[in-house]
C-alpha cells in the first residue's frame, strides 16, 4: 500500500505541472481569433484546483476570461450545472454560447442539455452522425462561429 501512495503522489505532482501537458498547435491561434471577435472564453473541465496553474504555464489562462473546474463547481460534465457556472462567470446566456469539446457525452451532449449550442472536437477523424457538428481542429472554429445564427 505504501508504494501505491508514493506512486500516486508522484503522478499527482507530475500532472500539476504544465511540463506534463502539451497544447495542440492551433490552440493559441484559435484563442486569439476568438478574442479578436470580442468573444468571451472559458475553459470548462472535469479537473481540480491544479488546472489554473497548468493553464497559466501553458500560456492559456491569460487568454481566457474564466476557468471552471468540476471540483470547485461541485458538478462535472455532462451535468448542466458546470456549464451554467461557466455561463454565469462569462455573463452570457445559454442561447448565445457555443461549447467546443472533445467528449461526445460530457462536452457535446452536456452543453446541449444546458441549452447551449455545441460542437464536437474530434481529432481522430472518425465518421459520426450527420446531425452532430464536428470539427477536426480548432482552426475550423471560425467557420462554425460564422455559421451560428
Amino acid at each position: 500500500m505504501h508504494d501505491f501512495e508514493s506512486y500516486f503522489d508522484a503522478l499527482f505532482s507530475h500532472y500539476a505541472s504544465a511540463n506534463a501537458w502539451r497544447v495542440y498547435p492551433e490552440v493559441h491561434r484559435a484563442l486569439q481569433a476568438a478574442r479578436a471577435r470580442g468573444l468571451r472564453i472559458a475553459v470548462v473541465s472535469n479537473f481540480d484546483s491544479r488546472l489554473a496553474t497548468i493553464l497559466r504555464g501553458l500560456d492559456i489562462e491569460p487568454r481566457v476570461d474564466a476557468v471552471i473546474y468540476s471540483t470547485a463547481c461541485g458538478a462535472a460534465k455532462p451535468d448542466a450545472r458546470i456549464f451554467l457556472t461557466a455561463l454565469d462567470a462569462l455573463g452570457v446566456t445559454p442561447e448565445t454560447a457555443l461549447h467546443v469539446g472533445d467528449s461526445l457525452c460530457a462536452d457535446y451532449h452536456g452543453a446541449l442539455n444546458a441549452g447551449m449550442a455545441a460542437v464536437y472536437l474530434q481529432r481522430r477523424h472518425q465518421p459520426l452522425a450527420d446531425d452532430i457538428p464536428t470539427i477536426a481542429d480548432l482552426d475550423a472554429l471560425d467557420a462554425v462561429i460564422d455559421a451560428k445564427p
